[in-house]
């Protein structure tokens, strides 16, 4: 990432990442809520997150979606998604590194 004018992850600390919900009904929705700070101005960045996630049968799968692409100095931003019965975990990913992640449950 370094490669194509991305900043160093390490330096990016990921604030007040928090779930709307602990629980969600099948077919409902999940809302996420994090900013981003750093002690230099934050450059260019791909926030992206990653959804481990229940599926049919037990067996599980992994999905990475883009959130954005662009220079900023903060980031505070909603993202919705239809989810199955079971154990989720949603990862924040900042630059291509892992920084984050919090657990929730998807119920009948």
């Amino acid at each position: 990432m370094r490669l194509f004018g991305f900043r160093d992850p390490a330096a990016v600390q990921v604030n007040d990442f928090r779930l709307g919900k602990q629980e969600v009904p099948l077919g409902g929705e999940l809302q996420f809520h994090f900013a981003l700070s750093c002690k230099d101005p934050l450059g260019k960045l791909r926030l992206e997150y990653r959804i481990d996630f229940a599926r049919p049968h037990g067996r599980g799968a992994t999905k990475v979606f883009k959130i954005s692409e662009s220079e900023s100095t903060q980031y505070a931003r909603t993202v919705e998604r239809r989810h199955y019965v079971g154990e989720h975990k949603l990862t924040l990913i900042v630059n291509g590194v892992a920084k984050q992640a919090l657990s929730f449950d998807v119920r009948d």
